[in-house]
């Protein structure tokens, strides 16, 4: 033990000896991590992570040889955070604790500690923790479950590490931040065609304002000449080396309508902002989005986005979201996405398929004021059943979804997509319960959802719209709200799009005012003098009306706009407008399966107080001093020897 001990430092001597004073970015100490991201802007704070079925491994490198704290929060703040604090003594003894904020200030330690620390090191100036738990730990008081939903990571670090029975030191301003990650996405690899091509879209060295934090640069994009139907089978992120930290999610937007593509082809501008070109706002559905952390996007083995053919997009509007939290005068960059395509086609076309709301004024209104403001969206048995079913031989498709988008602006809070066969509910095609406007991309599942003809959808958006004073009307600016989900499916049929809007005279129904319309049915307040859109927008909205609005999306009467309904197809569809049907056998609200509750004394590996107890927690082995001292102590005065 003792010569394996004495081999270990020597190597660990030389290797300091040799190194740099300036610290070096650091392997993981496992190669096998599925995931990785930079969680600050300037890549002082890197994580590792890789998980299973029932629990998740972390491991972060981070510039500093003082403690370092990581959690999961509710909103990016502190309070009500589940986190973790840890550090590596001078003598190579490892404190970790599992912890919780109640408030702004010094974290509590937990009555359960439900982490388990793996390893810990300084090298090079940089703290290494491992650790590891349980996705669902069943300690809702203090832990945070983790789920598939979008998770704020928050983090801090110190440069020196606190002392044995004293308060944490504060971190500071600069050493803090938080960033929305996908923990859970399951990574794929497919095997591409040995003729598969690809091209660019690619920022041309476009300056983030520095005025600002947060910076949306728009591109458009004329795609090239295919000579033919080409399948797209990939695209991946390029990021400029040096501004890991700064690019945070790419949106590419298929536009729609008549307009000269040419002229727009590379233009670049401000997205979201006066300058934007009327044209461009027909640019509304997503059919490419990553965000930071995430990887290559592929499609399925027997299924392609289709491109080059008669009905397929032939212009793309791109979108760059950049944070530039040190308000950086010289930060530029040149990032993009790379997709790869194929002329050879696989068995299917894939395409998007849309739901949720109708996206005009009242199509996605919400009231002001609201902690939270449950928006409710359909699609009918019958569009499916229509879009589904051949006319002719009355044989009906199923629809294989692979991937998912979900999407609102800045008001959003959570977004699901219900789906219902035969007044059943099924399992949630997706879910995020923790939306973040600022993070969005595809997400690939792990078995693909079936859906059948006469199969219907329910699509919940919830709004904070606690700081707006005035009404969120539905529309494509950030301030506007939407609420859609994109769907990634196979094979293309004619079900492109399924969504619906409450009807105005349900919401005045709801709001005790009776309605009329006038000659461009625009709905009136009836004997009032006023429109509708004025009345809602000087209402004194309360908590009665709010909630009376809320149950009319539940109950109320909507319109449907269904892309089967065809105008060559002789079949009758059912009528666009219904009232929505209950769903018999919802899914119930909870299947998580927890122990009795124990006595809190499990441990978990963590330590079982304090911080500043004096209890020291070792990971699994010596670590780089440890408890192997003796051994240690031996191999110096050896070294010391021979170097003399």
């Amino acid at each position: 033990m003792a010569h394996t001990s004495c081999g270990v430092f020597f190597l660990a001597l030389i290797s300091i000896l040799y190194t740099q004073t300036e610290a070096v970015p650091l392997n993981p100490t496992e190669s096998d991590y599925t995931h990785d991201a930079v969680l600050d802007n300037y890549n002082k704070y890197k994580l590792f992570w890789k998980f299973d079925s029932e629990k998740i491994v972390f491991e972060v490198h981070v510039q500093t040889t003082g403690y370092v704290g990581f959690g999961f929060s509710p909103n990016g703040g502190m309070p009500g955070s589940d986190i973790v604090i840890g550090w590596v003594k001078s003598n190579g003894q490892e404190r970790f604790t599992d912890r919780h904020a109640l408030h702004y200030g010094e974290p509590r330690v937990d009555d359960k500690q439900d982490y388990t620390l793996l390893y810990g090191a300084e090298i090079n100036d940089h703290t290494i923790l491992k650790f590891e738990r349980k996705l669902d730990t069943c300690d809702d008081a203090q832990d945070w479950m983790i789920t598939g939903d979008t998770v704020r990571l928050i983090w801090a670090y110190h440069p020196e590490d606190p002392i044995d029975g004293q308060p944490l030191p504060w971190h500071g301003r600069e050493t803090r931040g938080v960033r929305s990650l996908y923990l859970l996405d399951e990574p794929k690899v497919i095997e591409l065609e040995d003729d598969v091509k690809m091209f660019e879209m690619l920022n041309s060295n476009v300056k983030v304002h520095s005025h600002k934090d947060t910076t949306y640069m728009c591109l458009g994009f004329k795609l090239p000449e295919f000579n033919g139907t080409h399948h797209m089978v990939k695209y991946d992120p390029i990021i400029q080396p040096g501004n890991e930290a700064n690019v945070h999610h790419f949106v590419v937007y298929q536009c729609h309508g008549d307009f000269n593509e040419t002229a727009y082809h590379n233009y670049s501008y401000e997205c979201y902002t006066p300058n934007m070109p009327e044209d461009l706002h027909e640019c509304d559905t997503m059919i490419i989005a990553w965000a930071v952390g995430g990887g290559p996007f592929y499609f399925p083995e027997n299924a392609g986005f289709s491109l080059g053919g008669p009905d397929d997009p032939t212009f793309l509007l791109f979108e760059t979201h950049y944070d530039n939290a040190e308000y950086s005068d010289t930060l530029y960059d040149s990032s993009g996405l790379r997709i790869y395509y194929t002329p050879t086609l696989r068995e299917s076309d894939a395409t998007l398929l849309s739901l949720g709301g109708i996206t005009s004024p009242l199509g996605t209104f919400a009231p002001p004021q609201a902690e939270s403001f449950k928006y409710v969206a359909y699609c009918s048995s019958g569009c499916t059943e229509h879009a589904l079913t051949d006319p002719q031989t009355n044989e009906t498709t199923d629809l294989h979804v692979f991937a998912l988008a979900l999407h609102t602006h800045l008001a959003g809070r959570a977004v699901r997509v219900r789906h219902v066969r035969d007044g059943v509910e099924l399992p949630q095609i997706g879910a995020d319960n923790h939306y973040d406007f600022n993070y969005q991309e595809f997400r690939s599942f792990r078995e693909e959802v079936i859906i059948k003809a006469g199969d219907s959808f329910i699509v919940e958006c919830e709004y904070g719209t606690m700081d707006r004073q005035t009404p969120v009307w539905g529309g494509l600016g950030t301030r506007n709200e939407m609420c859609l989900a994109f769907l990634y499916v196979y094979p293309r049929t004619t079900l492109l799009s399924c969504l619906t809007m409450l009807l105005p005279d349900s919401m005045g129904q709801a709001l005790g005012v009776p309605l009329t319309y006038d000659n461009t049915y625009t709905p009136q307040v009836a004997g009032e003098g006023i429109s509708f859109f004025d009345y809602l927008n000087h209402k004194n909205w309360t908590d009665e009306s709010r909630s009376s609005l809320e149950m009319a999306h539940q109950q109320g009467m909507v319109y449907e706009y269904c892309s089967a309904y065809d105008e060559d197809d002789e079949r009758e569809g059912p009528s666009p407008v219904y009232f929505p049907e209950p769903v018999a056998s919802p899914l119930p609200d909870n299947n998580r399966q927890c122990p009795p509750e124990d006595d809190g004394n499990n441990n978990g590996g963590g330590g079982n107080g304090n911080v500043g107890s004096g209890d020291e927690v070792q990971s699994n082995g010596c670590g780089p001093l440890g408890q192997c001292w003796i051994a240690t102590l031996l191999c110096v005065l050896i070294i010391f020897v021979t170097l003399n």
